[in-house]
Order: C-alpha cells, then sequence, then structure tokens
C-alpha cells in the first residue's frame, strides 16, 4: 500500500533544509521498471550473458532543480541545492520486466524543473548499515568461442565492503559510506505537476560492459564467496542459488574474482544515463 509522506517530516530533512520555491506543493504516483529486453541474451566481449534473475532495492529518488555538478563533491550526501521532487520510499524492483512495479509511498515535490537525479540504494537511513541486498544477480556466461557455459550470481551490498578508505588523516569523514549508496544522474530536464506520474527504468545490462572474465571467479563455496561483507551474511542457497562460480560482494577481495567484484559495483553506482532514465508525464 503507498503511503503518504509529509514533505516536511522525512528524517531525510532534505527539503526542510533547503525550503522551497514558493510554488504549489504536489503528488504524484511513481514506480520503477527494467528495460524492455533485459531478460534476453545479450553479448559483451566473448561472452553471451543471459540474466535469469535480477532484482534491485531502490530505497528513494530525488530530483534536484540543478544540473549535475555540486551533489559530487564534499563529505555531505545530501543536496545543497533545492529538491523539485522526491520519493522517500523504497521499491524492489524486478529488472526482468518492463511493467511499471509501484513505489511504498506517493512521491511529493513543487510545480518545477529537475535537471538531474538521485537514487538512493539504502532499506533505511542512508548513514546506517544496510540489512538488505541492494542487488541480486543470476544468470549464465556462454563463452562463444567455445560455447563453455558458466552459471554465475551476484548480491551486492553496501557497508563496509565498499567504503572508500580515508587517504587523508586529517580528514577522517571525506568518504562517508552514504556516498557510496547514491547514484548521480545528470541529463534530465523534467518539468513536474500535480497528479503525474514519475518512472524510473533500470537496465542492468551496462553494469556487465567492462567485460568480466567468468572463467576466472571464484566457487560458491570459496571463502571469497561466502565472505564480503559480515553485516549481510551470505545463504549459499537462497543468494547463490544453481551458481557455480560469484562475483564477489566487496570491493577487497584478492585473487580470483577480485576486479570483478570492484568492477561490479563501481558500473552499478556510475552507470548513468545508460543504465538509468527517468520520465515524468
Amino acid at each position: 500500500m503507498r503511503r503518504l509522506v509529509p514533505i516536511l517530516a522525512l528524517g531525510l530533512a532534505a527539503l526542510a533544509c533547503n525550503g522551497s520555491t514558493g510554488d504549489h506543493l504536489i503528488t504524484f504516483t511513481a514506480y520503477a521498471r527494467g528495460a524492455t529486453g533485459a531478460a534476453q541474451p545479450f553479448t559483451v566481449g566473448d561472452y553471451s550473458i543471459q540474466l535469469s534473475e535480477a532484482k534491485m532495492l531502490v530505497g528513494a529518488v530525488y530530483v534536484d532543480e540543478s544540473p549535475l555538478g555540486n551533489q559530487t563533491g564534499g563529505p555531505v550526501c545530501i543536496s545543497p541545492d533545492v529538491y523539485a521532487a522526491q520519493v522517500p520510499g523504497p521499491v524492489e524492483v524486478d529488472l526482468l520486466s518492463d511493467q511499471p512495479q509501484e513505489f511504498s509511498v506517493y512521491g511529493q515535490g513543487t510545480a518545477d524543473t529537475g535537471l538531474s537525479w538521485q537514487m538512493w540504494l539504502t532499506d533505511g537511513d542512508v548513514n546506517e548499515a544496510n540489512r538488505a541486498h541492494v542487488v541480486d544477480l543470476q544468470g549464465t556466461a556462454t563463452r562463444t568461442s567455445d560455447g563453455t557455459a558458466i552459471p554465475f550470481a551476484a548480491i551486492v551490498t553496501i557497508n563496509d565492503n565498499r567504503i572508500v578508505t580515508t587517504v587523508d588523516p586529517a580528514d577522517p569523514g571525506a568518504n562517508p559510506v552514504c556516498k557510496q549508496r547514491i547514484v548521480l544522474v545528470g541529463g534530465i530536464d523534467e518539468t513536474f505537476f500535480d497528479g503525474g506520474k514519475l518512472t524510473i527504468t533500470i537496465d542492468p545490462r551496462p553494469w556487465f560492459e567492462l567485460g568480466f572474465d567468468f572463467a576466472s571467479l571464484p566457487p560458491v563455496d570459496s571463502d571469497t564467496c561466502l565472505g564480503g561483507d559480515t553485516t549481510v551474511p551470505v545463504d549459499p542457497t537462497v543468494d547463490y542459488g544453481s551458481a557455480q562460480v560469484c562475483i564477489p560482494n566487496t570491493n577487497y577481495a584478492s585473487g580470483a574474482g577480485a576486479i570483478e567484484g570492484q568492477e561490479l559495483f563501481t558500473s552499478i553506482v556510475t552507470g548513468g544515463s545508460a543504465a538509468y532514465t527517468l520520465q515524468y508525464q
């Protein structure tokens, strides 16, 4: 059931801190969907990839009246700019379905124009430990050169397994984990009005464009696959199904799959308009 969250009582304090533009407040419905064709095989490098499961937890969406820019710098995770619209509640999206899947809350905002947007990958407070998977993937990668089929799986969580190690000891708060949980996307020009419909489309295929070597991934019963994030334990049967290998759930693995674990996460959080689009009608 959808809930209407008061615009000034979110706990996130985004709009409350930034004030409003003076335009009248609006409400709208919000949906997420997978990209058409994502359930079909696609080729990257020497592999044909067929996803059998692809899910993503989107904790919230915020649309900024400013173009992408200010949001990327500094230790602050909430944009210093003004949000034109917000959907401060979650949806778990089946990325292999292009049917709209409704957020748990209504969207709210002002009758203004958004030029960039943020997708928050969190199951609660963006600054606190997450207990849920952000992404679940299962599929088969078939090597086109010889037909070898490699069933693979991946889970993605964002806790200490993803946090950026602080380089400057004089600035220990420069890289909070919340910055790893916020996907920034620019290049939109959407004007909001009361009673409209916001739809975000998520395409998992660009996440694989770095060209993973699936043959080098570790077996699912390895310490690399069973560890990674101590906050969210792995259940091999549930999380990996019938997969033989995993993409490690950490940026800090060593050996087999280490690069692939880093690259998958990087592709998810920096996917931009290739992986993520937003439309308001």
